[in-house]
């Protein structure tokens, strides 16, 4: 069996698939709304929609932030861009959305791991020992 966690992540990635880039993801969220309603049954206990609503809001700051970072690459011209000096400001931006992405990462995980442990399902997912973690201090 899929974690309750995972089950749930699917299917807020699956809405924001639809809401965003269309009904050729409709079967998806479906089956993942199949999956959830079956979780519901379940655990009448747990309130799920708390949960959807978290996983959906850190998907979807996510998918922004992702969006941010392939806008930032774009608006740099030549092949050589980390050297050009005019993109700095550009570059900034760019590790300011990897490491919001990062983060929000974290917290989704957090999310997924929370559920699992309030229904006592699942594996607890670790990240970690990035070198994105890694601190000079």
């Amino acid at each position: 069996m899929t974690d309750p966690g995972d089950i749930v992540d699917r299917w807020a990635i699956s809405r924001l698939k639809v809401e965003r880039l269309g009904d050729t993801h409709l079967d998806r969220l479906a089956i993942m709304q199949a999956e959830l309603d079956k979780l519901k049954v379940l655990y009448p206990n747990v309130k799920w929609d708390y949960f959807c609503n978290l996983l959906y809001a850190a998907n979807a700051s996510i998918w922004s932030f992702e969006s941010g970072l392939k806008s930032g690459k774009e608006v740099m011209g030549n092949s050589s861009y980390f050297f050009d000096e005019s993109n700095r400001p550009a570059l900034v931006n760019i590790g300011l959305c990897a490491l919001l992405i990062r983060e929000f990462n974290a917290l989704r995980i957090g999310i997924k791991n929370l559920l699992n442990a309030t229904i006592g399902e699942g594996l607890q997912e670790v990240k970690g020992n990035h070198l994105s973690e890694v601190s000079n201090g």
